[in-house]
Parts: structure tokens; C-alpha cells; sequence
């Protein structure tokens, strides 16, 4: 979110009684080689994280109804129940996502899941894990708004460490969503600026960041409109997407400053959502409306590949509203 999410179909104009014409597929990008990703017989193929074994978490769509959830190895596909969404995978094989069952965050280890809950929020959802457990996500909270029935949805960052939540509050901002978290600790996420949550609407901002130690370095693609950070490795190597001066959606791959573009060949948006140690990065693309690329093999640079797929449903990854993305 997510993730390429919703607000890219939204972004492209697309109805949702129309998305049985969307094609979306996955992709891993290893060096600058891509390789679609597609669950079988799906038509929509969203790819979320990846970790340092090649496995790969995501979810699919056939003829427009997601489905979640599964993780991918060398090939071989892998669905499971238990989750709603699901966003992350770390080097044990945990998975992390949401529930909309229990409202609530979920680590999955081997079927045992782990409800995570921020204090207070009225959901929760899991974004990212690293190898020592660590979750990042977001609590949701509620605001009133008049005296309607309508309600502003906010967010809190966090990162939940055995049990102890600590919020993640980019510098001035109204909210902060929190997308991924590495080995050494650091977050990538984005903080929401606007002074009223029930006026935001256009007139609200966001800002992508990097958070070392409760440093935050923001992260911004030369010359874009917007830019979004999705992923971290352990290298601290951010990738993410950006919107040009025309609208068009590209992503990229940060490595010390330095920023890369990432555009699947022929595709009118890219939307990468992953990266592991070894450099591999895993997202989504708009194929149009045609069906699917056939899935080819990727080459095994570490051993094994796993793909993933990402919710299409989702005001999951980027909040629509306020953070034109998810």
C-alpha cells in the first residue's frame, strides 16, 4: 500500500467495476534485470517484501477480488489463511500483516499467530519485522467529525520490541505511518502533515524518511512532486517510488544519497516495495490491460527466490487520502 496499490489504479483513472481489465503484475529486480512474478492464474500480482533467503510474501487477484495470502519459494507458491494483509518476511520466515477479523496486527510463525496491538488505537497493522522480532505498523485512531456520522482516520507509527511500544512521531507532523524496519534498527516511513484531520483533504502533505537512533533524514527523489519510502535493507539501502512533474509514478532504489530510478520496461507505473542484503527488490508493475506476463524462473543468485504479492484492496501501504499513494 499499498502497494502497486490501490491509489496507483486510482491515480490511472481505473473504476473498480473495471478491474477485471487491470493487469498487475509482480517483478524482482536483481541488478537491473526484471523478472515478472504471477500467481497463477491470477490477474493481479502484488509483490510486498522479501528477505535475505529470496523468500517472498504478497497476495493476488483474480478478476479483481484479493486474495491473501501467500509466500513464494523459488517458484513454488505457498498460500495460508490467518491474515488479511500481508506486508513483510523476515530471514525466519516470520510474516507480518493485519487481520480484519480481529482488527488487529499479526506476526505468523510456522500457523502461530501473534496478535500486536497498539494501546489504544481501534486497529492495528503490522508493516515490517527484522531478525531480532522487532515489528514496525501503525495504530489507527478515530476522530468525530461534527455532528455526523462521519470520522477522520489518523495514524500512529510504532515499533513494538517484546512487548514495549514505541511511537514513531516524525519532527512537526500530524501523523507518521511507518513502512519497514532493517537488522540495525532503522525505519523508513513518511510523517502527514495538515492541521485538521477532518479538513485535511488537499491541503495536507507528507514526508518520506529514514529514522537512525531518532534521527530523521528525509528522503526526497531530486526534482519529484512526491516521494514515497517503502523498504530498508540491512545495508540501509531505501527503495520506494516517486511522482514526476507529469504524474507518472517511477521508482527507485536510495543507496548513501545517491538516488537510482527503477522502471519496468514498457509499464506506465512502478511500485517497488521491498529490498533484502543482497540487493534483490521486489514490487509490483501496471501491465495494462492485457494478461499477464508468463512467470519466469529467476535466476538464483542467493540460493533460493520467493515471491510476494501485495493487497490490491488496501488503504493499506500509503494512506490514499492523505498521502496520495497506498
Amino acid at each position: 500500500m499499498p502497494k502497486l496499490i490501490v491509489s496507483l489504479l486510482i491515480g490511472f483513472g481505473f473504476a473498480s467495476a473495471a478491474f477485471a481489465d487491470i493487469y498487475i503484475s509482480g517483478f524482482v529486480d536483481t541488478g537491473g534485470l526484471f523478472t515478472p512474478v504471477n500467481y497463477p492464474g491470477a490477474t493481479q500480482t502484488y509483490l510486498y517484501g522479501v528477505n535475505n533467503s529470496g523468500q517472498i510474501v504478497g497476495q493476488f487477484g483474480i478478476d479483481g477480488s484479493t486474495q491473501c495470502c501467500f509466500v513464494d519459494t523459488g517458484g513454488v507458491f505457498t498460500t495460508f489463511s490467518g491474515l488479511t494483509f500481508v506486508y513483510g518476511i523476515n530471514d525466519s520466515g516470520q510474516v507480518v500483516g493485519s487481520s480484519s477479523n480481529s482488527n488487529s496486527g499479526v506476526v505468523d510463525t510456522g500457523g502461530l499467530f501473534t496478535p500486536v496491538n497498539y494501546p489504544g488505537a481501534a486497529y492495528s497493522r503490522l508493516t515490517g519485522i527484522n531478525d531480532s522480532g522487532q515489528v514496525v505498523g501503525e495504530g489507527n485512531f478515530f476522530q468525530q467529525c461534527g455532528a455526523g456520522a462521519y470520522q477522520a482516520e489518523t495514524y500512529q507509527g510504532f515499533v513494538e520490541t517484546g512487548g514495549v511500544y514505541t511511537p514513531t512521531n516524525y519532527p512537526g507532523a500530524a501523523e507518521t505511518y511507518v513502512s519497514g524496519i532493517n537488522d540495525r534498527g532503522q525505519i523508513v516511513g513518511a510523517g502527514n502533515f495538515f492541521s485538521d484531520a477532518c479538513s485535511q483533504g488537499s491541503s495536507s502533505s507528507s514526508q518520506s524518511f529514514v529514522e537512525t537512533g531518532g534521527v530523521y533524514t528525509p528522503i526526497n527523489y531530486p526534482g519529484a512532486i512526491q516521494t514515497f519510502a517503502s523498504g530498508i535493507n540491512d545495508r540501509g539501502q531505501v527503495v520506494g517510488y516517486f511522482v514526476d512533474s507529469s504524474g507518472a509514478e517511477h521508482g527507485f532504489v536510495e543507496t548513501g544519497g545517491v538516488y537510482t530510478p527503477i522502471n519496468y520496461p514498457g509499464s506506465p507505473a512502478t511500485n517497488p516495495e521491498g529490498i533484502n542484503a543482497n540487493g534483490e527488490i521486489v514490487g509490483s508493475y501496471l501491465v495494462s490491460n492485457q494478461a499477464p506476463p508468463t512467470i519466469t524462473p529467476e535466476p538464483d543468485l542467493c540460493g533460493i527466490l520467493a515471491v510476494c504479492i501485495l493487497g490490491l484492496l488496501v488503504a493499506a501501504r500509503r494512506k490514499g487520502k492523505r498521502i496520495q499513494r497506498q
